[in-house]
Order: C-alpha cells, then structure tokens, then sequence
C-alpha cells in the first residue's frame, strides 16, 4: 500500500479532490436551483404590482413560475387597457417557452389584443389560423367567436352569423351553445334592421 501511495499518490489526490468539487458542484446547483425556485414560487404568491411579475421573469427565467408570470403581465396590461404593452409578455412566452402547454393561450392572447386594438382584419386571420392550427383545443369556442365579433365589426353580419351556426353545429353539446344561440339571436335582429349607414 505504501509502494502504490507513493506511486501514485498523487493521481489519486488530484482525482479524489477533482471528485469532491464535482459532486460539491452538484449539490450547490440543486440547492440553488431548489432555492431559485421556492424564492419564485414565493413571490408569485406575493405579487401586488406588475414590476413584481418583471422582478420574477428577470430573476428566475427558468423558475416553474416565469411562464405564469409571464402571462399574469399580460392579462394586467389587458385589464388596464394597455393592449399594445399586453402583446410584449406574450410574444415573450412564445419565444422563452416554445414547448409550454400555455403556448396557444398566449397566442389567442395576441390575437385578442389586436383586436382590441380595432385591428379587425388581422384579428380575423389570427382567429381563423388558431382554429384550423388548434382544431381539437379547448380555446376553437374563443376562437370562433373572436371571427364572429370580428366579421360584425367589419359590417359583414351575414358571415359573422354563418361561423355561429357552424359552431352549434360543430359542437352540439358544448357548454357554449347558450352563447352562441344568443349571438345568432342579437345578429338576427341586426339583419332584420338592415345594414348600418356605409356598410355592406
């Protein structure tokens, strides 16, 4: 033992302490990622102001809690009327998270802002994508709806009616029928007036 120590006691004193930094550097990642993570969580749970939805996707990007951080911003700016800010947080979900389950909220978000921000056109071709993209997810009622609201604001009240029938008849029993009949009934009536002065 004392021949192969003196041999080759080095090498296995450099290889012994190469071993203690390696797994000491694993342990401090965990801990700090652990850490990192419960610190995010936290406060999620705390948030008060949209600076605080920042200081989490700034801070720990790649915490469980950033992406809903993310779209907690979104839906503030939304709320507050700040249609324009609403998009920035969402197109950064899509690029930071592209494999999220949240992914196509976040897009139908997009959409919803441009909306929102009298963008019709655009918001019509958003919608329909999202539909033809997303055919069996839980948002095609929003979606469809979001064409319908559009085509009327477009003054083409015909067509908007047109994507209601196609729903009910799509998804006879879906918790959206009530809506989509009321719609119908609202665009009926418009029908029935006639078209506003200069639409068509």
């Amino acid at each position: 033992l004392l021949e192969f120590l003196q041999m080759h006691g080095m090498n296995v004193l450099i290889t012994g302490v190469v071993l203690i930094v390696a797994v000491a550097g694993i342990l401090w990642y965990r801990s700090t990622t652990q850490s990192s993570t419960g610190r995010a969580a936290e406060l999620l749970g705390q948030v008060r102001t949209i600076q605080d939805l920042q200081e989490i996707v700034t801070k720990y990007p790649k915490a469980p809690s950033a992406p809903m951080a993310l779209m907690m911003m979104a839906k503030a700016y939304y709320d507050t009327g700040n249609y324009g800010m609403a998009d920035t947080p969402y197109s950064e979900f899509e690029t930071k998270y592209p494999g999220h389950a949240l992914v196509p909220t976040a897009r139908l978000g997009r959409i919803n802002t441009l909306e929102a921000m009298g963008q019709s056109e655009q918001a019509l071709s958003g919608y329909a994508d999202f539909v033809k993209q997303n055919p069996d997810h839980y948002l095609v009622p929003v979606a469809m709806f979001g064409q319908a609201r559009c085509l009327e604001q477009m003054g083409r009240t015909g067509e908007a009616r047109a994507i209601y029938e196609e729903f009910i008849t799509a998804h006879p029993g879906s918790a959206w029928l009530p809506e989509a009949e009321t719609a119908i009934s609202t665009l009926d009536r418009t029908l029935k007036a006639g078209p506003a002065p200069g639409k068509g």
